[in-house]
């Protein structure tokens, strides 16, 4: 281990990180004693994992687990093959609904196989040790890094972005499952890119994933708040139906963010969701300011905004149509607005508040929309 490389601990009851291996949390409002088993442990640089693989630095710490780069080890202890992300289960939480729920995301990213999805590379589970899943790391970070490092991007930039979560998401709901949690940090980037070049990506973090179907059953308990407030569609405050009309509004809303980096209602994740709902009734769709770009981009960008971020699910553009807005967007051609109806079966006009709060929670028991069979769109080289 490099000797600037600390090894820390964690309590797994109030998750507090230490550097010692003291017999009692620090955290004051916790106090545990060390448990028989000792306290977790966060890797540190050099670290050996599961004796198979050297961890490079750790990416991030979750409220379920711990995400590392690292690489795989021969039998001379060398290091082959590309850099790998290790998601690793923290010790509290190696049980119950958050193994299945990694054992879920590890099984719909191996079946989703496609070219703007994070590559599937393993999943490990067996006694003795903390579940961990294995996926191809990419060196570009995420998407909110990406804006760290060069600032907004243009409206053409987002679009084709947008474009390539779109060609994720088709996979996916062609599959029935719905992410329920876009935003800029679950989209990762092949390679860093300058400030004019235009992005290639990969969806990530299916750990919340609605899944219906072979893939087994809804994890979240009915009416639970699921999501990031910042980008979660109206429904997802009021216990509304999450359908595919909410990974909609989650581009849009992801979108809006990288083209102004402002959320369309500022401390949604301080204040009530009830509150936060209505704030978005009042606020959407919002209003894209982007005076770098030129006025008529900037228009057509704000009305695909405007068909992917309606109040009403029943009301939003579908993926497919989302698609083909952006990409007129992106080719400098008016985006064709699809044009849905905001009545039910029985032809009684719904309001879209009332389409969230009541036909939205009808929806599931509807069977899914067809969709037109076409091939899936290839990453950009």
């Amino acid at each position: 281990m490099p000797a600037s490389a600390v090894r820390k601990h964690y309590c797994s009851r109030c998750l507090n990180t230490f550097s010692e291996d003291i017999d009692q949390c620090p955290n004051l409002s916790c106090r545990r004693q060390k448990p028989a088993r000792g306290w977790g442990v966060i890797f540190a640089e050099g670290d050996l994992f599961d004796r198979t693989y050297r961890i490079h630095k750790m990416l991030a710490v979750g409220g379920a687990g711990v995400t590392y780069v690292a690489r795989e080890l021969d039998g001379d202890n060398e290091e082959v093959g590309p850099k790998l992300a290790i998601k690793v289960l923290l010790a509290a939480r190696d049980q119950g609904p958050y193994v299945r729920r990694l054992a879920t995301e590890a099984q719909i990213i191996q079946e989703l196989d496609h070219p703007n999805i994070v590559q599937y590379l393993g999943f490990v589970h067996r006694a003795g040790h903390s579940p961990y899943l294995l996926t191809r790391f990419e060196s570009g970070g995420s998407l909110l890094d990406h804006m760290r490092r060069v600032g907004t991007l243009t409206v053409k930039q987002a679009a084709l972005v947008g474009r390539q979560i779109c060609w994720a998401l088709e996979k996916a709901h062609e599959k029935d499952i719905v992410h329920r949690d876009l935003k800029p940090e679950n989209v990762l980037l092949t390679r860093e890119v300058a400030v004019h070049e235009d992005p290639v990506i990969r969806v990530a973090d299916f750990g919340i994933a609605k899944v219906q179907g072979s893939l087994g059953t809804n994890l979240t308990r009915v009416g639970a708040f699921v999501g990031t407030p910042h980008y979660a569609a109206p429904e997802q405050f009021v216990g509304g139906a999450v359908t595919e009309s909410a990974d909609v509004y989650g581009v849009g809303a992801l979108l809006y963010f990288t083209m102004t980096a402002k959320h369309v209602v500022r401390f949604a994740d301080r204040i009530d969701p009830e509150d936060s709902f209505q704030l978005l009734c009042d606020n959407l769709p919002p209003q894209l300011e982007r005076p770098s770009d030129p006025p008529d981009v900037v228009e057509r960008m704000q009305t695909v905004l405007a068909a992917a971020m309606e109040v009403d699910p029943l009301a939003r553009c579908t993926v497919v149509e989302l698609d083909e807005m952006l990409q007129a967007v992106a080719t400098d051609q008016d985006p064709v607005v699809p044009r849905h109806s905001r009545t039910v079966a029985s032809g009684v006009d719904v309001a879209p508040v009332a389409s969230v709060l009541g036909v939205a929670a009808a929806a599931e028991s509807l069977p899914p929309p067809s969709r037109a069979h076409r091939p899936t769109a290839p990453a950009p080289a």
